[in-house]
């Protein structure tokens, strides 16, 4: 039977617990760190390749480049 009144308590504490990064998430190793910084140095590179790629397309769109440029 319904009574109207409805328990909080328990699903806020879970959704509190679930929130809380647990300790043993939080730690990394030496090779996480240095698999993380070189996963960083590699993104950073194929950006910068895509970059310029990009700022040579529209360079030659607007122009300012000849076609025959890689």
């Amino acid at each position: 039977m319904f009574t109207g009144k409805i328990e909080t308590q328990p699903i806020r504490l879970l959704l509190q617990n679930r929130a809380t990064p647990r300790r043993s998430h939080l730690q990394t190793t030496p090779t996480i760190d240095r698999k993380l910084e070189e996963a960083k140095h590699e993104i950073c590179g194929e950006i910068a390749d895509t970059n310029a790629k990009l700022d040579i397309n529209l360079q030659r769109l607007t122009g300012s480049l000849d076609a025959d440029t890689p």
